[in-house]
């Protein structure tokens, strides 16, 4: 089994796994933890469902930025000092992958309202997301969207939010794709996260180390068990600072 001391790429979600409730921040006392003598070496990725354009305004605060941010499961963006360079050979093809399966999610909304029994749900306009009252709610509505998925497409859930998109999105297959065009390599990544949009990079089955916080949902959790990852007893940022102060032990 991978040792954290092996580790050289740490790879976090954001909103309930990185950030505490209500703020779009890191405790400071992860920026000081990974500015430590063992992690100032180790690549820092933000894996996230929010835009690129959100957390690159949000880093500009941060005493230091991610390496990579991949955006809503599917865009690259590289830290090139000065600014961020997209890969845009990756993202092209991705967004017009999202833009096809667009169309399919304009159309299924009508049944899946009618499924639901209800008039309206709130959207997501930025991310083609739709928000529902409850994490059991946006799971109902998961289970009858998997029925009617075409080939090619997936159903897409960050705990309350819910979307249909391309099969080649995801945190995981991201992930991949840097492996293909940098130097990360999966024996040396750990990924970190809590909701259903994390699973494909905890799960093993690229080969990451992975790690749930406590506040991570239930199919999270046994995800991250299943791949003999950690499960950290605190929550959201606690549970990361806890993973890093475990690996600076190693």
């Amino acid at each position: 089994m991978t040792r954290l001391a092996d580790i050289s790429v740490f790879v976090t979600d954001l909103d309930s796994t990185l950030f505490l409730p209500d703020t779009t921040d890191p405790p400071w006392e992860f920026f000081y933890l990974l500015d430590s003598q063992l992690l100032e070496d180790c690549r820092w990725i933000v894996a996230t469902g929010r835009s690129f354009e959100q957390v690159r305004k949000f880093s500009e605060n941060w005493p230091q930025r991610p390496g990579t941010i991949i955006s809503r499961e599917r865009f690259i963006h590289f830290n090139r000092g000065d600014r961020f360079e997209a890969d845009e050979e990756w993202n092209s093809r991705l967004r017009r992958r999202t833009q096809e399966v667009d169309s399919d999610w304009k159309e299924l909304l009508p049944k899946l309202l009618r499924c639901l029994n209800k008039a309206e749900l709130e959207p997501d306009n930025e991310h083609g997301h739709l928000i529902f009252a409850s994490e059991a709610e946006a799971i109902e509505a998961e289970e009858f969207l998997k029925k009617m998925l075409k080939k090619g497409q997936q159903t897409l859930r960050n705990r309350v939010h819910l979307t249909l998109a391309p099969k080649e999105v995801g945190k995981g297959r991201c992930l991949k794709r840097l492996e293909r065009t940098t130097s990360l390599e999966s024996p040396e990544v750990i990924c970190v996260g809590d909701s259903a949009n994390d699973i494909d990079m905890l799960d093993g089955r690229y080969g990451y180390l992975s790690a749930a916080v406590a506040n991570a949902e239930p199919i999270v959790r046994e995800a991250v068990k299943s791949n003999d990852g950690i499960l950290l007893e605190n929550q959201a940022a606690y549970g990361v600072l806890e993973l890093m102060k475990r690996w600076l032990q190693d």
